[in-house]
């Protein structure tokens, strides 16, 4: 189990972008036999907030997403979502 209660990424990164980064973190999950209800939440922030785009962020292991711009308070309130 992780030391980690969440983590919130951005898409757009240099390095490894928030969608290559989410899918990395749910194979290290794989690898190390956690289940499905111990993983770590993952939640993306983007400014693209197309299906395409959100369809993509759920491929690639996130659990929510926030489309930056919208209302800050849905952002707490989806990471609040987490802690229930």
């Amino acid at each position: 189990k992780s030391s980690f209660d969440i983590i919130v990424t951005d898409i757009n990164m240099d390095l490894m972008n928030g969608k290559e980064a989410s899918t990395e973190i749910r194979n290290i999950e794989k690898s190390n036999n956690i289940e499905y209800t111990n993983r770590i939440p993952i939640v993306a922030l983007s400014g693209d907030g197309s299906a395409e785009m959100i369809l993509s962020f759920f491929n690639s292991g996130i659990d929510d997403y926030f489309v930056k711009g919208n209302n800050f308070d849905n952002l707490i309130k989806i990471i609040a979502n987490f802690f229930y």
